[in-house]
């Protein structure tokens, strides 16, 4: 009963020293607690101070309301700020651990911060760093408000220049732009842009882009001008291509068509130097060719070459009839 009156008065003396603004001191240095800015400081008799390690308890007044606040002497050669580690020697297989559990309220007004990380100064560092096992620290060569190394996981969309995602990945710029580059070789690399209205794969410092995709769904390459479908600036090699089409020359041997006199052909191509129906030299070259269209033309001509076949086959089976029969009649004189 003796040693627990005694600790009481103990525990009761400190408590009434802290909040009488007194001092407790340790072979380290002192703790002090201060009424004018409700701290209580380690190793300070000035809470709040540049050269301070300080406790804040939280207050219910102020601009800012702090749980734990530490100020770290800058003549540390690594200071760290706030340290925890959660270790077991033996692995726990039905439990978790935490290093840092950060909850916060819902503020009516502001913002809410669960974890936030600044990067004073202007030496190269990183805001937050994650690094899984068997992994090193990163020495940084830039400034980052954030570095991982080690596979990163997102459960839901993110967001690249807009706080409202609305797919896995969503990007928002004024020139929105992804690059892949191989670590080992910096002449292999690629872009993809959204780019006029379109979308782009291009490499990068080449004229031209390699393919564009323009709004409503043309595609160029080697073009940003697509006018079709598909428009390639350039030559095209395939071992198969296939054409849909619903023009069909066949209507050449139907009974009603009008065939043009073999006499009339040869008129046209001495005054035009194409066949009849055939685009000329000149509107190849300065417009193009369909490629559908100039087949079936094609296809007619050859269908209706076909008709004139015939028709000079049932000539000679003709001329061979008269000429048989002339010889007939030559050799019935002649006896």
């Amino acid at each position: 009963m003796k040693t627990f009156n005694v600790t009481f008065i103990f525990l009761t003396s400190i408590i009434l020293c802290i909040n009488s603004n007194a001092q407790i001191y340790t072979p380290s240095g002192v703790i002090q607690g201060a009424s004018g800015n409700n701290s209580i400081g380690i190793g300070t008799a000035t809470p709040n101070s540049q050269n301070s390690v300080e406790i804040i308890r939280t207050s219910s007044t102020g601009s800012y309301s702090r749980g734990l606040a530490t100020v770290v002497t800058p003549n540390c050669i690594a200071p760290i700020g706030l340290y925890t580690k959660v270790y077991n020697s033996t692995p726990l297989s039905s439990y978790r651990t935490y290093g840092v559990v950060a909850e916060v309220g819902n503020a009516t007004s502001g913002y809410n911060y669960a974890l936030f990380g600044k990067l004073m100064g202007s030496n190269y560092g990183t805001a937050i760093l994650g690094v899984i096992p068997g992994r090193t620290e990163p020495g940084v060569s830039a400034m980052w408000a954030g570095y991982f190394r080690g596979n990163v996981f997102f459960e839901d969309n993110i967001g690249l220049g807009t706080q409202s995602p609305e797919v896995i990945l969503h990007i928002k710029s004024a020139i929105p732009q992804i690059r892949f580059e191989e670590s080992d070789n910096s002449n292999k690399k690629w872009y993809i842009e959204a780019y006029n209205g379109g979308f782009i794969i291009a490499e990068p410092d080449v004229t031209g882009h390699s393919v564009f995709i323009k709004s409503g769904g043309n595609v160029g390459i080697g073009t940003d001008n697509p006018l079709c479908k598909l428009a390639v600036n350039g030559k095209i090699r395939a071992t198969e291509v296939e054409i849909l089409s619903n023009i069909n020359a066949d209507y050449v041997f139907e009974n009603d068509y009008m065939l043009m006199p073999l006499k009339d052909v040869e008129t046209f191509v001495k005054e035009n130097k194409h066949l009849p129906e055939i685009p000329s030299a000149e509107e190849f070259k300065t417009q193009g060719q369909n490629l559908g269209e100039v087949d079936n033309l094609l296809l007619k001509k050859i269908e209706e070459l076909t008709l004139y076949v015939i028709e000079l086959k049932k000539e000679n089976e003709d001329q061979k009839l008269q000429i048989q029969e002339l010889k007939n009649q030559f050799l019935n004189i002649t006896e």
